[in-house]
């Protein structure tokens, strides 16, 4: 199978909206503000809402399912989306595409540091260049009926690969930056499908240009693309 280079919107997470420099240690600040503070009218003392990490979701043959957990409503999604992946040579990595209604989602493995590619991945911030050894990218873009379209990168947390031959599976744990507004999200999801070779042209965008982008998101209500 040939995977054709998919239509990205430019995700340049450096300089997106309020995104800053795109560095780590802006992206472990904004993950550090991720519980709110409330007022029990009881009590009259504030209480602190934490959100917390989803339990891993279940996951169909060729596809990615997702879901977060976030105090801010707007952020929320879970689901099941066609998907895609893909083995590039140069730059050497894999990487995952989904993409539905609403939703683009780009997972990208580094090469793996030892000969078996199973195992986990320390999911890392950045989005200029192609992930380092045993590392990790993920970014997501979602456009909510309602609202904004909103840009996800990946701040902390792992991705890991649990089958890979014809088919790459595995999931993930995530915290998630919102690229404008510095919000944080959690972000579990489980992956299962048909593992191809990428074209030349889709692995020179991801590697040379550094474009590491989620696909666009459908925007009809008709099946996921």
């Amino acid at each position: 199978m040939s995977l054709r280079h998919a239509m990205l919107v430019p995700l340049f997470l450096g300089g997106c909206g309020g995104g800053g420099g795109g560095g780590s240690e802006g992206d472990a600040e904004a993950v550090a503000g991720e519980d709110s503070v409330a007022v029990d009218s009881a009590a009259q003392a504030p209480v602190v809402i934490r959100a917390a990490m989803p339990d891993f979701p279940e996951v169909e043959a060729g596809q990615l399912a997702a879901l977060t957990s976030t105090r801010h409503e707007e952020y929320l999604f879970s689901g099941s989306w066609d998907a895609t992946a893909g083995r590039c040579r140069e730059p050497s990595l894999i990487q995952v595409l989904a993409q539905g209604e609403g939703l683009g989602v780009i997972l990208l493995f580094g090469p793996s540091r030892n000969a078996d590619e199973v195992g986990e991945y320390e999911v890392v911030s950045g989005i200029r260049d192609a992930p380092d050894s045993s590392t990790a990218r993920v970014a997501v873009q979602l456009f909510p009926a309602a609202t904004r379209t909103h840009v996800f990168r990946g701040a902390t947390g792992t991705a890991e690969i649990q089958r890979i031959d014809s088919v790459v599976a595995g999931r993930l744990a995530v915290t998630m930056i919102e690229s404008s507004f510095r919000d944080s999200v959690f972000l579990a999801g489980s992956f299962n499908v048909p593992l191809g070779n990428a074209t030349d042209e889709w692995c020179q965008v991801v590697g040379v240009r550094g474009r590491n982008t989620p696909p666009t998101p459908v925007r009809s209500r008709g099946a996921p693309g």
